[in-house]
């Protein structure tokens, strides 16, 4: 049995499982009593294994209670850099910004444990009354995120996993593989060419930054933020998966958020409706401590819509009232209107 699948049947066993928590945690303050159940909530075959384990347990002395506390078993280094990146952010957390609190970090098994974080999802508070202030608050909390020190955090991470750079040339090499998946499973070879021209366009515009951009100092990025990795609660904001977090440029997570609020539209209802109007509340809300470059929002908003685009699972399993064929289309447009109204959202 090699040891990747050693480690995968001890976070998976109960009774080992329970051990492999009191180790991963020891020295965090936490006294983790009993195993009350583990599921899987996501598996990247050879990359990563996340479960979530309720537990019964103690946090730094006080009352019994029970948590969720989560579980990443990874393949490289790769939790050994999040883990370290979680220490930082929490001795820096902005007022109102929350992010996972980690316990321990065995790198033998290469296992990393985190408590889970209160609230609920932003994604699920898209439709409400209250949709406008929640992006609005986010857009505030990303800029103070954005703000961090990102060179003085970075040089705190393991030297051999460090804090990786997602400049303008890796977002290209993003579109060019949602190119080559468009290829393969566009409906009409006319909707490949029309994603073909698109990121092309996209693509040239990235490699080509403006005045006033180029050679500006990289900010601290999510790098794989939308509205279900934020968490809401009387509390403020909180921030989860950081596992993709680098240094580029701010306009990058701008744009995955914009591009997410029209995918949510378009899966919920079929068309661009309230997608606007929390674009500009979100724009709002990062204008007020933040700034940005417009047209280079539009290129990054463009791109993520066409990486969007490319997903053929964003159609699949109900959660989406279009097809594939029409969601894919309709992100297309939006990509275009982006690159035509300079990033307007």
């Amino acid at each position: 049995m090699t040891g990747e699948l050693k480690a995968r049947t001890r976070a998976l066993d109960p009774r080992r499982a329970l051990k492999l928590l009191r180790e991963t945690s020891g020295g965090s303050g936490w006294d983790i009593e009993r195993l009350l159940s583990l599921d899987v909530i996501k598996e990247r075959p050879g990359r990563r294994l996340t479960v979530r384990y309720d537990v019964a347990a103690r946090r730094r002395g006080g009352p019994p209670d029970e948590y969720a506390l989560y579980g990443k078993l990874y393949r490289g280094h790769r939790g050994a850099r999040v883990h370290r990146l979680l220490i930082e952010l929490s001795h820096r957390a902005p007022s109102g910004l929350r992010f996972p609190e980690p316990l321990g970090y065995e790198p033998r098994r290469r296992f990393l444990l985190i408590a889970g974080l209160a609230g609920r999802e932003l994604s699920g508070l898209l439709g409400s009354p209250e949709a406008e202030l929640h992006v609005r608050t986010f857009g505030d909390a990303l800029a103070s995120f954005h703000l961090l020190p990102v060179e003085t955090i970075a040089a705190a991470l393991p030297v051999d996993g460090g804090l990786p750079v997602h400049d303008p040339a890796a977002e290209i090499d993003v579109l060019s593989r949602a190119r080559e998946r468009i290829r393969e499973q566009a409906p009409r070879p006319a909707v490949a060419e029309w994603f073909d021209g698109l990121s092309k366009q996209v693509s040239s515009g990235l490699g080509k930054p403006p005045e006033g951009v180029a050679g500006r100092a990289f900010r601290l990025l999510h790098r794989d933020l939308h509205p279900g990795q934020v968490l809401v609660d009387q509390r403020g904001m909180g921030l989860i998966d950081l596992d993709d977090a680098a240094r580029g440029e701010p306009e990058l997570d701008l744009g995955n958020v914009l591009a997410h609020f029209s995918l949510d539209d378009l899966q919920r209802h079929g068309r661009i409706g309230g997608a606007r109007r929390l674009g500009q509340a979100f724009l709002e809300g990062y204008a007020r401590r933040g700034s940005f470059h417009r047209d280079r929002l539009a290129f990054y908003l463009a791109g993520s819509c066409l990486r969007l685009a490319s997903l053929e699972r964003l159609a699949g399993g109900g959660i989406s009232v279009l097809g594939y064929a029409d969601l894919a289309q309709a992100l297309m447009r939006e990509a275009e209107r982006a690159l035509v109204a300079g990033g307007d959202g």
